[in-house]
């Protein structure tokens, strides 16, 4: 971000914006997205400033310490550099500099994230830079985390800039009843009391009937700021008629809850979707049952106000069906395993097609997470068909960069491959030991085409039944040979299509009571890539 080529470009893209777009947007983008500052070039390291009680001469020495000590794909080295916030408020003042030869009243738009979230030390700003203050934390916080969040606030308000609220706080969650309304009500009107000019939430994912304070509080701020928060929650409370003490008992229930949940949400925000069950437990469930039972006999015969607890009821059972099947995935095993591991998602999905239309929850946004995590996946191809077992989780891979392999027959069921490399089923190739050795090899990660292959038994029962291979998910595309012989193909065409189970059937080419042999045929051409979710043996 030093360097003065990047400067140029991004006022020349500017310009150029504004003249095939007049009526448009006229600020400067210098956001940049979902990264910490990582460059160590000379240029940027002398735009630094040290943190108090840093070991200023030796950060770039301890971030390599750092990288070194992580784990394959964990790139998270960078806390060794210290703040970089002075570092990116001269790179905002270095392109509205060059901006201002054009337009004296330029307005450059920028972050305060990762690693330059906490304000300058040394370097002042002025009203026409933007900056999205982008929370380190998320709620319930503690008092000093809270505290630690205001000071840096009015730190960049000190410096000059104007700035928007821009958290991820209504990320995380999923679709449990995670509730921390009134602390961020209260963050919510110190930023407006202190300078914000605006806001910009990332991905609001509308659970409605499990985070209906939280999503009450962030409208009824919007529209009038100087609300007190816990006004705000009367007012929604009072939504609910006679039950409105009833359904606050209920909401304070897992607000209380949620304190004890949030230190353990590491990670990214849907990270924790295997763990749901753990997080929140059963016992929780019953307890807000119990709770709003109490609701819904206040409201008994108070018409839309019994409609709304029962909403609300609606939502309790949802989450509880959501982190039964996270329980089942992490306890269930084997092939009685994947059948216990269907029958939850099936119920669940049940349910869900009862909550159409109801806003109980986001019904688009939770199975497209889900099915990051859960292993399997009901889908039609298991309509009347049995799971007889689960391929080995351990198969075999090779690069093909040259494109070479099909030409090459590395399908052929004979096929010599114990130099191949090693390569699970249950993640993409580059969280792997394969990946990682072919990016330390060639400076980046693999995308193009590869194979995998490994061996299964077919029983000799299953002889004059159809047999299919069911696929959990491909990144992106894959063709597949059974016994050296193609059964398929499951082309990339559609956005989502890396996350679809599919099913081959190879009941012509299968050896029943012996050893099969399948080949996958990968075509990744950007992002992750692999057979990132295991194969089952299926029979109709």
């Amino acid at each position: 971000v030093a360097e003065p080529g990047l400067h140029r470009q991004i006022v020349q893209d500017w310009l150029e914006f504004r003249a095939a777009n007049p009526n448009g947007a006229v600020d400067i983008n210098c956001c940049e997205n979902d990264t910490a500052g990582l460059c160590i070039c000379e240029k940027c390291l002398a735009w630094d400033v040290a943190d108090p009680g840093q070991d200023f001469d030796n950060r770039v020495r301890q971030s390599h310490d750092n990288f070194a000590a992580l784990p394959t794909n964990d790139f998270r080295w960078d806390p060794g550099l210290g703040s970089l916030s002075d570092r990116y408020a001269r790179f905002y003042l270095a392109v509205q500099d060059l901006a201002r030869e054009h337009d004296p009243d330029a307005i450059v738009m920028g972050y305060a994230y990762g690693n330059y979230r906490k304000p300058p030390v040394e370097t002042k700003l002025n009203e026409n830079i933007i900056l999205g203050y982008v929370p380190g934390v998320r709620f319930p916080a503690a008092p000093d985390e809270l505290q630690e969040r205001r000071e840096e606030w009015q730190g960049w308000s000190d410096a000059g800039a104007r700035l928007l609220l821009r958290p991820n706080y209504f990320l995380y969650g999923h679709n449990m009843p995670y509730i921390f309304a009134e602390q961020f009500g209260r963050e919510f009107s110190f930023c407006a009391r202190n300078g914000m000019v605006g806001t910009d939430f990332d991905s609001l994912t509308a659970m409605w009937a499990t985070q209906g304070p939280n999503l009450y509080m962030l409208g009824r701020l919007h529209a009038t700021p100087e609300s007190d928060p816990q006004a705000v929650l009367a007012e929604y409370y009072g939504g609910f008629g006679p039950a409105a003490e009833e359904v606050r008992a209920y909401f304070d229930y897992w607000a209380e809850q949620s304190k004890s949940i949030v230190p353990r949400l590491d990670g990214g925000w849907h990270e924790y979707v295997p763990i749901m069950h753990e997080l929140w437990t059963q016992e929780m469930f019953a307890e807000g049952a119990r709770l709003l039972a109490s609701a819904t006999e206040a409201a008994e015969g108070a018409g839309v106000f019994a409609e709304r607890v029962e909403f609300l009821r609606l939502g309790l059972e949802h989450a509880r069906l959501t982190a039964e099947v996270s329980r089942v995935f992490a306890e269930a095993s084997g092939p009685g395993g994947v059948a216990q591991q269907f029958s939850a998602i099936a119920r669940l999905n049940e349910f869900r097609k009862g909550l159409e239309d109801t806003n109980v929850a986001n019904l688009v946004l939770l199975p497209w997470l889900e099915k990051r995590y859960w292993e399997v996946w009901p889908t039609e191809e298991l309509e009347g068909r049995e799971v007889i077992s689960r391929l080995p989780m351990d198969w075999k891979l090779r690069w093909d960069p040259e494109e070479v392999g099909r030409e090459q027959r590395w399908f052929d069921a004979g096929l010599d491959a114990t130099d191949w490399a090693d390569v699970r089923v249950d993640s993409a190739w580059e969280k792997q030991p394969v990946g990682a050795a072919w990016r330390e090899a060639n400076g980046k990660d693999f995308d193009g085409l590869a194979f995998y292959r490994v061996s299964f038994e077919a029983p000799e029962a299953l002889r004059g039944r159809k047999v299919f291979l069911l696929f959990g998910a491909v990144d992106e595309g894959a063709a597949v040979w059974v016994n050296g012989e193609p059964v398929g193909e499951h082309p990339f065409v559609n956005p989502d299509d890396w996350t679809t189970p599919f099913a081959m059937e190879f009941t012509d080419v299968a050896r029943f009571g012996e050893t099969n042999t399948v080949v996958v045929e990968v075509s990744d051409r950007s992002g992750a890539g692999g057979v990132w979710k295991p194969v089952l043996l299926i029979a109709e």
